[in-house]
């Protein structure tokens, strides 16, 4: 990757060809970009206003050196030289900046074609928005919104684009000027240009009226957040209650027994999720030996513990229970700290899988983390209530002696300068014996949340290296009995908690799973809730997992069929210690589940070791080949895994990053991959997602395999390397590599897109420009959602798609995966035939989420 040592101020500069501003609810910037160990953004954002739009377009330009543009939009603007210093710095360090040419040459401008809007009225108390995210690409000197079709719908200047942005979220004309004069100064549009600027984007259909039956003024996933917001809110409310209500009841208690109670914390940091693992350790505690430890002990209403709340909970010393996951674990340290810096005589108890249980390990996690009293390995609910029995006498009277602890097992702690290991815990045998959180009443504040989670058992037979489920791998699994879990169930119903989450390692290895599904079914007819329900399912038995998935969408509630298989080559699953399902038995159920019309996915893994990148190439044409869609996981060392035991990974050479927050550990190069090959796995996942999984080329490379004979995974990792190493020959789909998993919106139309892919397919692949080509990239560009696109009822086709498809997935399931082509004619030897927007939903229902677009067209999928 370039550095930024490498601008110097006089050289003259341009950016690259694909070079796209966004339009968030935030307002402008520049996305991030997702091409980092762990699938973040190795470069985030970049925000823009009107001093950075200017930049843009003198870098577009290319005429001037560095130092002389700077002076320039800094003089007009009255911006810091330095601030746009730095942003050119950000740009080159996302090699966004080349090294101007000759000429500077627009991006695929003449497969455009211009939009005259005539102006429309807008009423002054109109409300007025623009649907975002959206993308404007940068051409000519101006931020051009190109539709579907590949039609220009607007052409903005930066003040122009900087005057849009204010209608991010509703307002009407005169509220947008009056921010636009807030943000642009003396360089913005005055009242007659501003509102010739509205009157021309309402012809061009981006600005809308709010109250219009067609617009969602908000996208799918700002919706989503805005229910988030309001859900958290109502949540942190109902807390107050809860905690008004404890205050109170303590000092009743304190005015009874002349004893102020010890408070224990428990840090919950997932938002409106209720914390199922820190509510069994307190219903246990609370129940514990007669309800003794009430006597001692006030168990504090209050999950959602910030680092701003701890001042207010350390005023006398308590007890902080922490469950650490790789999504919380940062979170809880943070109070961790927070609560020794205020409470130094408070006690802080750390456990969950991401508390490390080896030995040195776990030393050196304490090393590193001196506000960590105590951790607990496996199971807490029985070592936190022994924990809170040995502290009676110690919390709250001083400085703190943990010598007490040495009898409990399972567990860690500090004693001086020393570090104890207590033995191992056995595990929990009776599992009704462990009140339920959910039924005592713990999470009463959680009514209406969007998630709920339960177990119905405990454990897991198998011993996959790469896991850690509780510690509990290659153990018994023992069982919740079904009263409870259909109690469970009704309590989540009644308060409608909208989505359930069975947090079983193995759903449905068990008959009673079908009867789990079947209440989940009639608590749905009854109450309208749950609406979705997600667990883990079996992993080498599928006995039960169609009549499961049939129950549950038969009522509506949204679930899927997943098969984790995570590899299916031999020598990779015997290194990781994994028994799959046979081949042929997911065969059978993969062509059960399409007939059916029931989704199924894959769980995938790379990064394993035992992998090479050519297994991992295989494994995905193994999913093309069934027709079935792979999340794909990258390998994670988790701490108490089996790949994390120190022989293990010394053998298999393991080698791990961390991701750019530091929270996990990747793995990135072990005996059978380099790191090198690492990042080109990744590079290939992320193409793979683009293309297969989210349907961006999906028919394209069905195309490629039938008329060339190469497999469709071997197209993707061809046109990989070809958008490596040369982006600029193909600037839109090597932006959409990088950019557009994150956020799935259209990139500048997508007939920019399907115009290179034509491209590619003639010049690299020499495939012939005919009839057959234009059906395949008409009905890949038909099948693409996009915000303001023609909807077109029919269109005649010189080769009937729909029935050559039909045959391609015939042939799949009559057993011919890999030699279908073999068995299908080639598309230009079918008849024509007509192509309607409802037959889309006969081929498939996978793809680019339309919702996200704000149209209802389905999508093509096998």
């Amino acid at each position: 990757m370039a550095t930024v040592s490498v601008l110097v101020p006089d050289q003259q500069c341009s950016l690259t060809r694909a070079f796209l501003v966004m339009l968030t609810s935030q307002g402008l910037l520049i996305p991030g970009l997702d091409d980092a160990v762990g699938g973040q953004e190795r470069h985030g954002p970049v925000p823009l206003s009107l001093p950075e739009l200017l930049l843009l377009i003198g870098l577009r330009d290319g005429s001037r050196s560095l130092s002389a543009l700077v002076a320039e939009v800094a003089d007009q603007t009255a911006c810091e030289p330095e601030h746009l210093r730095d942003v050119l710095a950000k740009l080159w360090d996302r090699n966004l900046l080349i090294h101007a040419r000759a000429k500077i040459c627009d991006p695929c401008s003449e497969q455009i074609i211009a939009v005259s809007a005539a102006s429309v009225t807008v009423e002054p108390s109109a409300v007025l928005a623009i649907t975002t995210p959206r993308f404007f690409r940068l051409s000519q000197g101006k931020f051009e919104h190109i539709d579907h079709e590949g039609r220009i719908r607007a052409q903005l200047s930066a003040v122009e684009l900087a005057a849009v942005s204010e209608f991010r979220q509703p307002l009407t004309a005169q509220q947008a000027l009056d921010e636009h004069h807030r943000s642009c100064g003396l360089l913005a549009l005055d009242e007659s240009g501003f509102n010739t600027l509205v009157h021309r984007l309402g012809a061009a259909e981006l600005l809308q009226r709010t109250d219009s039956q067609d617009l969602e003024v908000r996208s799918w996933l700002q919706g989503r957040l805005a229910i988030s917001r309001e859900g958290f809110k109502a949540l942190n409310g109902l807390m107050r209650e809860r905690v008004g209500e404890y205050e109170v009841s303590e000092c009743k208690h304190e005015g009874r027994s002349g004893l102020k109670r010890v408070k224990v914390v428990s840090v919950q940091e997932n938002g409106t999720i209720f914390p199922l693992a820190l509510g069994m350790i307190v219903a246990y505690s609370k129940a514990y030996d007669g309800g003794r430890l009430n006597e001692h002990y006030a168990f504090h209403p209050d999950w959602l513990v910030r680092p701003s709340k701890v001042r207010a909970l350390t005023q006398e010393p308590g007890i902080f229970l922490f469950s650490n996951y790789n999504w919380s674990h940062r979170h809880n340290l943070l109070v961790s700290r927070k609560v020794k810096q205020m409470s130094p005589w408070s006690v802080t108890i750390h456990g969950g899988p991401n508390t490390p249980k080896y030995e040195a390990d776990c030393e050196a996690y304490f090393h590193a983390n001196p506000d960590v009293d105590i951790t607990v390995r496996g199971e807490g609910e029985v070592a936190v209530a022994e924990l809170l029995t040995a502290l009676v006498d110690v919390v709250g009277k001083g400085p703190l002696d943990f010598s007490v602890l040495r009898d409990i097992t399972g567990i860690s702690f500090r004693d001086g300068d020393a570090i104890v290991h207590t033995p191992e815990r056995a595990r929990i045998a009776d599992l009704d014996s462990i009140p339920s959180p959910i039924l005592t009443g713990l999470f009463l504040a959680y009514k209406g949340t969007p998630l709920g989670i339960i177990e119905s058992n405990r454990g897991c037979p198998y011993s996959c290296t790469f896991c850690d489920w509780g510690s509990a791998i290659s153990s018994r699994i023992r069982q919740f009995s079904l009263d409870r879990v259909f109690a469970e169930l009704e309590w989540c119903a009644k308060h409608q908690v909208d989505g359930v989450m069975c947090a079983d390692a193995n759903f449905g290895i068990f008959e009673r799973d079908v009867l789990i599904a079947e209440k989940v079914a009639a608590l749905k007819k009854e109450s309208g809730y749950p609406n979705s329900f997600s667990t883990n399912f079996a992993k080498n038995t599928t006995k039960h997992l169609k009549r499961i998935i049939e129950i549950l969408t038969d009522v509506g509630v949204v679930t899927t069929g997943t098969i984790a298989v995570q590899s299916m080559d031999p020598g990779t699953l015997k290194t990781i210690k994994r028994s799959n399902i046979r081949l042929d038995q997911y065969d059978a159920l993969a062509t059960e589940f399409h007939k059916a019309r029931l989704p199924l996915i894959m769980d995938l893994m790379f990064g394993l070791p035992g992998q090479t990148f050519m297994t991992f190439q295989n494994d995905l044409q193994e999913c093309i080949n069934r027709g079935v869609f792979p999340r794909m996981y990258m390998a994670e060392l988790l701490v108490n895994s089996p790949m994390n035991e120190p022989s293990y990974r010394e053998e298999h050479r393991i080698r791990a990053e961390p991701s750019p927050d530091g929270s996990r550990q990747f793995v990135v190069s072990t005996a059978t991959f380099s790191r090198q090959e690492y990042e080109e796995m990744n590079g290939l996942r992320r193409l793979f997602v683009l293309g297969e999984v989210f349907g961006m080329l999906r028919e394209v490379a069905r195309f490629v395999r039938s008329e060339t004979g190469v497999r469709e995974i071997d197209f993707y990792e061809r046109l990989r390397c070809d958008l490596r190493d040369d982006p600029e020959r193909w600037p839109m789909l090597a932006f959409s590599v990088r950019a557009l998993p994150a956020f799935l919106v259209s990139p500048a139309g997508w007939q920019v897109v399907i115009a290179e892919i034509k491209s590619y397919l003639i010049h690299v692949l020499s495939i012939e420009e005919d009839d057959a080509m234009t059906v395949v990239l008409a009905v890949q560009l038909a099948v693409l959602p996009s915000a303001n696109r023609l909807k077109t009822p029919m269109v005649k086709l010189a080769h009937d798609y729909s029935s050559w498809h039909k045959a391609v997935v015939n042939a799949k399931e009559a057993g011919h995966h890999d030699d279908w082509p073999s068995f299908v004619p080639r598309l230009r030897d079918v008849g024509p035939a007509s192509f309607s927007s409802a037959e889309h939903a006969q081929i498939g229902s996978f793809g680019l989420n339309p919702a996200l677009f704000g149209v209802q067209y389905p999508t093509l999928t096998y």
